[in-house]
């Protein structure tokens, strides 16, 4: 099974239409945009699907769209090839995507969030003109002393991400950018200026941050299954206590991608995937020297590439393969010969038999029968006398190869 460090875009990686061939494909991700039209009470499937680049570029848009796009691709790639999840890095507003996939938030509680955060968010960049840039081929010291310089003449202008070596974007008023820019490029900076006009984790948008500590201060949010790499250190979050105040903090401070980045390199895993529209994030990767074979999971050659080379589907044969394999492992605590055979030969039987039966049927494995073989199991466990803290391990081993519906379907949209 491959170890994989997923990552997630933030706000820019938006497009017309994102989500929408995934959402047709399969069921479980359809849901989840409908849990968002539900929680929200408003038609948000229809804003992420159907509007123009300019409703889905306002923030508040942008932000929630974005995110569920993630959390979708997670959803679907997850449920139908074996991975194990090392850990999760979301390039801002990508925390919360990242925080989901590691059940950490939950689903409604981080759509409510997204969207309140969006919200805050694009009612600062109203209340002046602001402009973001980025700024290749300079050192980051330079680009820290200049905008240092200018915020103390009083207008501000802020790092907003430590993106990679050679790409650090600036952000503030936007006379205070353009004075940044004009010296800087002087001195042999590339600028690209950024398709939006919010000062995004700067102090600026403190009274975003003050809203959003009343929005989350009541949210439960638990220590995350994998890792989960915060924007304000650029390392794991250590505590469930500390996310809340560190999303809050994040707002008006700047993303530390590059340290980020530099602690994926630390880890011991086959693979990093970019799970959400574009590949913006993978491209960072790439350009903070991440030598482990990285794709994105909205490219089609990069899916190909993924399933054809490095994924293995969870298909009905396996699950139920690793199912009887488990049952060979188990240590035997019963001497009881009777006992033994009823409450073991004959469950794995049954288990051997619906094993030849999908090695030879088309149709996939119903919810229903899985819970039969977990069932089929239970008496196994119970037969046996298996610890019950070995029998949740097993268990929870054999899951991560459950097949999902229409598993035989891969992620590559037409």
């Amino acid at each position: 099974m491959q170890k994989v460090f997923f990552l997630m875009p933030g706000q820019g990686a938006q497009y017309v239409e994102m989500g929408k061939d995934i959402c047709e494909k399969y069921p479980e991700v359809e849901r989840i945009y409908d849990t968002a039209n539900r929680v929200l009470g408003e038609d948000i499937k229809r804003m992420c699907f159907e509007a123009d680049i300019d409703e889905l570029t306002r923030t508040e848009n942008t932000q929630i769209a974005v995110f569920l796009n993630s959390v979708a691709m997670y959803k679907a790639l997850s449920n139908r090839y074996n991975l194990e999840p090392v850990g999760f890095a979301g390039h801002s507003l990508g925390e919360f995507s990242a925080l989901v996939c590691a059940e950490s938030l939950d689903l409604e509680s981080a759509i409510r969030l997204v969207r309140k955060r969006g919200q805050f968010m694009q009612e600062t960049s109203e209340q002046f003109p602001s402009k973001m840039v980025a700024l290749r081929n300079i050192s980051v010291q330079e680009i820290e002393n200049h905008c240092r310089m200018i915020s103390e003449k009083g207008s501000h202008v802020a790092i907003a991400n430590y993106n990679s070596p050679n790409q650090v974007v600036i952000t503030g008023y936007k006379n205070a950018v353009d004075e940044v820019v004009e010296k800087l490029t002087k001195l042999g900076a590339d600028e690209i200026v950024v398709n939006v006009k919010t000062p995004f984790h700067t102090e600026l948008m403190q009274s975003s941050a003050d809203q959003f500590m009343k929005e989350i201060e009541n949210v439960e949010i638990k220590h995350p299954k994998y890792e989960v790499i915060a924007n304000l250190t650029g390392e794991p979050y250590l505590k469930s206590d500390d996310i809340s105040d560190m999303l809050v903090k994040q707002i008006i401070s700047p993303v530390k991608w590059i340290q980020t980045m530099e602690y994926v390199k630390s880890l011991n895993v086959d693979l990093v995937i970019d799970i959400g529209p574009k590949d913006i994030v993978k491209k960072l990767a790439k350009q903070n020297g991440i030598k482990t074979p990285t794709f994105a999971a909205s490219v089609n050659d990069d899916m190909k590439t993924l399933t054809q080379k490095f994924l293995s589907p969870k298909t009905v044969v396996s699950f139920l393969s690793k199912a009887l394999g488990l049952v060979v492992s188990l240590k035997n605590y019963n001497d009881n010969i009777e006992e033994y055979n009823e409450g073991v030969v004959k469950p794995y039987k049954r288990i051997e038999e619906m094993k030849r039966t999908f090695q030879n049927q088309s149709y996939e494995l119903s919810e229903m029968e899985v819970n039969e073989v977990l069932s089929l199991l239970n008496t196994i466990f119970e037969t046996k006398k298996t610890p019950l803290h070995e029998r949740e391990k097993r268990i929870q081993d054999l899951m991560k190869v459950a097949p999902s519906p229409q598993e035989n379907k891969d992620l590559i949209t037409q």
